[in-house]
């Protein structure tokens, strides 16, 4: 059982670390989310985020473009939200609900909206942190 957990970690160790390509100064960016609204019950609170894409270039993204918004909280992935090709300077707003135990701290959980292009090409456009 050793012998196969050294052999393993031996493995992993020499794998390489594939890296999502940085995509073009041309694609679209998160501009910004921010807590639109909050509901407390008493035992729990709702947080309603807003998200902003926008594609800032002077060019429309191609119709066959696949791109998400990965939203991972406290480091875990808990959504992927698709956006549309965006035509030059659209933006697409997006939601994410988060809930909390009403007991825990005020910016105690960190979320992060990841911009992924999946199609034509790949790549990892911005990242946006947010404190809830």
């Amino acid at each position: 059982m050793v012998k196969v957990g050294i052999f393993a970690a031996l493995l992993i160790a020499q794998s390489p670390i594939v890296m999502a390509q940085a995509c073009p100064d041309s694609a679209p960016t998160i501009e910004s989310a921010t807590v639109a609204n909050v509901q407390d019950n008493g035992s729990l609170k709702t947080y309603i985020v807003e998200g902003t894409v926008v594609n800032p270039s002077d060019q429309s993204e191609a119709g066959n473009v696949l791109q998400s918004v990965d939203v991972l909280q406290d480091g875990q992935k808990v959504n992927e939200i698709g956006i549309p090709p965006l035509a030059a300077g659209q933006s697409y707003e997006f939601h994410q609900t988060v809930v909390r135990s009403a007991e825990a701290g005020n910016k105690t959980t960190r979320l992060t909206f990841q911009l992924r292009v999946h199609s034509p090409q790949s790549c990892a456009a911005n990242v946006y942190h947010l404190q809830v």
